[in-house]
């Protein structure tokens, strides 16, 4: 993250060069974009389908090929994410998430949306970073205790939150928002698509994120971002404009492409059952907190208290095989200030064998705060626990941290992945109807968003609709963090 962090910076201050009148050259865009790209790969990963990924370079390389002075080689990547988003990044490197595909309905719309971030990545666009701290409060730390966190656990838990509906990338403001939209509908045109497709994703967009996060969109002239009502009115009136003078003949059945498609995070992240974590690839399992807010990343697992003043996470130490090594090795990074904000230590007892834990407190006027952290190991493995609070007590902590074990066999069968799966609707059903059926595994109401229908609405014989379904783990498709795009 943080490299992530220090890349995007010197992106933005070669975008502030620019716009200061110097001319910034299109090999410094590919540059820039080639290394923050694989950036982005390292930290998300690519969606390994390859049928679906050379389905979505198929229409984004045939709306590219209708560009005046093309200056970029375009490339399509598919990223496993929840959120329904989609970004360019310079140079002509565009990620769409498996969320955004998941509630594209036609091709038209699908070719929409790469339209608007080929535009983005054409017109060179400057590119702004969405970052909110999930646990802000993590910062009123004293010092002294802020520098043990910091070690490692500050940069969990201040890490983006994504459970909006951006990725790393926030808006471009309103003007070049406006512009990808209105230039992407004339490339879409060109193309042979219907241009105001981009209309109705973006308003189911907008409708999902909506009922996922249960906070709908608001008008605000402090928003660089337009407001969707208005977008959706802008691409109607251009479109009234338009004359749709060919039609692409190459156009695929949308929904026969996606079948299949991850929907939700990787079951191979590990998943949540009730407040009970399960990794199936490190094959762990630990309980955290009842009634806390629950997190999990690539890089660790945790949750917070609702007030946001204690919070605990799991790590897994790399390159680590020993107990005692890990200390060691963190002890040594420790100042000597730090040091004596230590206030117990010394082994405990965990499975077959030991752990180790340390504890620190610091002091000031009005309050004391506290950080155990604890190192124990698990199947050959050595994960870290780390603990804030502003109590002594060691409850919480000992009982997440004894409780993180070993997944048994029936534990591992019984993780599950979600799935896009399409099937035909018989003559007389409804929603409702068919979603029993077909044994879908979502509320209703989704499964209507996902495609344009009302629960009671009776549907075409026949006709492809998108349920979801579960499915064994190991069926997933994989997810390479490994893969670099070459100069």
């Amino acid at each position: 993250m943080k490299a992530i962090l220090s890349l995007l910076y010197t992106l933005v201050f070669h975008l502030f060069i620019q716009n200061m009148g110097i001319a910034q050259s299109i090999e410094l865009d590919k540059s820039i974009g080639r290394e923050y790209a694989n950036k982005v790969i390292q930290e998300i990963g690519v969606y390994q389908d390859k049928a679906l990924t050379d389905y979505i370079n198929s229409v984004g390389q045939h709306l590219v090929d209708q560009l005046e002075n093309k200056q970029f080689d375009y490339e399509f990547r598919i990223v496993p994410e929840v959120e329904p988003n989609a970004f360019a990044l310079p140079g002509g490197y565009v990620f769409i998430t498996t969320g955004l595909l998941s509630i594209i309905q036609t091709e038209d719309e699908l070719a929409g949306i790469l339209s608007h971030e080929i535009i983005h990545a054409h017109n060179r666009h400057s590119i702004a970073q969405m970052k909110k701290g999930i646990l802000p409060k993590l910062l009123e730390l004293p010092g002294d205790l802020l520098g043990v966190i910091n070690k490692d656990l500050g940069t969990f838990f201040n890490a983006p939150i994504r459970s909006t509906n951006a990725l790393y990338m926030a808006s471009y403001g309103r003007k070049k928002e406006t512009e990808a939209d209105l230039e992407g509908m004339e490339l879409s045109l060109k193309a042979g698509y219907n241009p105001e497709s981009l209309k109705d994703i973006l308003h189911r967009m907008t409708e999902v994120v909506a009922l996922i996060t249960g906070e709908s969109e608001s008008k605000s002239y402090f928003n660089d971002h337009p407001y969707t009502p208005d977008r959706e009115s802008k691409i109607s009136l251009q479109a009234s404009f338009m004359i749709q003078n060919k039609d692409y003949h190459n156009k695929k059945n949308y929904h026969t492409q996606i079948d299949g498609l991850l929907f939700g995070r990787s079951a191979t992240y590990g998943v949540f059952n009730g407040n009970i974590f399960m990794h199936p690839t490190l094959s762990i399992k630990v309980e955290l907190p009842d009634q806390w807010l629950l997190v999990n990343e690539k890089e660790f697992v945790g949750a917070y208290s609702q007030n946001q003043k204690e919070g605990i996470v799991i790590t897994l130490e790399k390159d680590q095989n020993d107990v005692m090594e890990s200390v060691l090795a963190f002890s040594d990074k420790l100042t000597d200030k730090e040091k004596t904000c230590i206030v117990d230590k010394g082994y405990f007892p965990h499975h077959e064998k030991d752990g180790y834990s340390l504890s620190f407190k610091s002091s000031d006027k009005s309050n004391e705060s506290y950080v155990h952290l604890g190192w124990v190991s698990v199947n050959n493995r050595i994960y870290k626990i780390s603990n804030f609070s502003s109590s002594p007590a060691k409850e919480v902590f000992m009982d997440v941290i004894t409780s993180l074990g070993d997944l048994t066999s029936e534990e591992k069968l019984s993780i599950q992945t979600q799935k896009i799966a399409i099937v035909k609707a018989k003559k007389g059903e409804t929603l409702e109807q068919l979603c029993q059926r077909t044994n879908n595994s979502f509320q209703l109401l989704l499964i209507g968003f996902l495609n344009d229908k009302k629960r009671e609405q009776t549907l075409v014989e026949g006709e492809n609709i998108k349920v979801i379904q579960k499915y064994p783990y190991t069926t997933e498709t994989s997810i390479d963090y490994t893969v670099r795009i070459a100069e």
